[in-house]
């Protein structure tokens, strides 16, 4: 693996994406080598395996954000029934994880609330603008002073912020 990254860290991605894909199905793969992966890939503009290797990420370790960037990703290819699919199911990982107090889940409101502000735009591009409402709304609920939210509720409700 020590190719992939030294491929990475001199800007040859080219080489570090052929190196990931002659070994992308070893076990011994962390999430982590995936996750890296996909990253590199979309920057690339290469997204069906940028999606791949995020979800042979998932299948190692579930973390907030690499489910957060792969469902920003579906959104950004169009595909958005699974884009909604998992920026709720990002959500409901993030909202258990606060519930249960993990210390180990970092940025967990950060990751719950870059879900909602997605699926929200993904509402109103559907023209569910009551269904945006309620996400906004639950931002402000546990983050009262989210100026994000209060500015965004505000377009919906028609009023430019000053």
């Amino acid at each position: 693996m020590l190719g992939f990254y030294a491929s990475l860290r001199t800007d040859r991605q080219e080489e570090a994406v052929r190196f990931y894909r002659g070994v992308a199905r070893s076990p011994a793969l962390t999430s982590e080598v995936h996750a890296d992966a996909g990253f590199t890939l979309r920057e690339m503009g290469r997204d069906t395996a940028a999606l791949e290797a995020y979800e042979a990420s998932l299948r190692r370790h579930a973390e907030p954000f690499i489910r957060l960037d792969a469902a920003m990703l579906l959104k950004e290819m169009g595909k958005q029934d699974a884009a909604i699919e998992a920026f709720r199911a990002v959500m409901a990982e993030t909202r258990q994880a606060k519930r249960d107090a993990q210390p180990r889940v970092i940025g967990v409101e950060v990751a719950h609330d870059e879900a909602a502000f997605a699926l929200a735009e993904v509402f109103v591009e559907q023209g569910d603008v009551a269904s945006a409402g309620e996400l906004y709304e639950g931002i402000l609920k546990s983050s009262p002073g989210n100026e994000r939210a209060l500015v965004a509720r505000r377009k919906l409700d028609g009023d430019q912020p000053q």
